[in-house]
């Protein structure tokens, strides 16, 4: 009589399965991709937060795909080295898939293309956990450039605040967050309801491949 298999066992099973799959699919979907798009691309970019991305994915959908994440998938779909390769010099372009790195298929013209995601800025609330490089110091007097309505949100988070004469006061000074703070929860809000946003979305170019030559964009 054949052994029983735990649901443990079949699901484990089941999943590695799902997986290899997933990960063979992934690498003939870029790999169909290098045939239809002229150009690829390599890109970082600041800001944590993603809805910019999924936009500016939205926004270039007819002419380009945008792959984040499964570096080690993608690597092995361009091919790690000169000898795997599935085109000259993909390899070049395979080491640059490291850490939050995007890879872009694209039909753009090259100038056109680059020059429109230099050009996607966003400005965006900062998340908890996001670091500030200046600091941020709520000086004693007029908040004139907010609403006095946030007094009472602002109050339980601490903040010296008082309306007067039906303009939002600090009645004394208040340190917000200081250069170099990862911001707490707390002071997310502070920020958010003051107005202040820092998280900017910005990209930067690493490399460029086309028609079997590589191009290294770092400036």
């Amino acid at each position: 009589m054949p052994k029983a298999q735990t649901l443990q066992q079949v699901t484990q099973k089941s999943f590695k399965r799902i997986t290899k799959e997933s990960k063979t699919q992934h690498i003939t979907n870029l790999r169909e991709n290098i045939e239809e798009y002229q150009h690829i691309y390599v890109f970082d970019y600041s800001g944590k937060c993603s809805g910019p991305l999924k936009n500016l994915k939205h926004e270039c959908r007819d002419k380009a795909v945008f792959f984040m994440g499964r570096n080690r998938v993608a690597q092995a779909a361009l091919g790690k080295n000169k000898e795997d390769e599935l085109r000259k010099d993909l390899s070049l372009v395979s080491k640059q898939l490291s850490g939050q790195v995007v890879l872009v298929f694209s039909n753009y013209d090259h100038d056109e293309f680059v020059q429109k995601l230099k050009n996607f800025t966003q400005v965006n609330h900062a998340s908890p956990g996001f670091q500030v490089d200046e600091d941020y110091i709520l000086e004693e007097g007029p908040i004139d450039w907010v609403d006095s309505c946030i007094e009472q949100l602002l109050i339980p988070l601490e903040v010296p605040v008082l309306v007067k004469e039906e303009k939002l006061h600090a009645y004394k000074k208040y340190t917000i967050a200081k250069a170099g703070d990862k911001l707490t929860p707390k002071q997310t809000k502070v920020l958010r309801l003051l107005g202040y946003q820092l998280d900017v979305f910005k990209i930067r170019f690493i490399c460029h491949w086309t028609n079997d030559e590589f191009e290294r964009m770092l400036e």
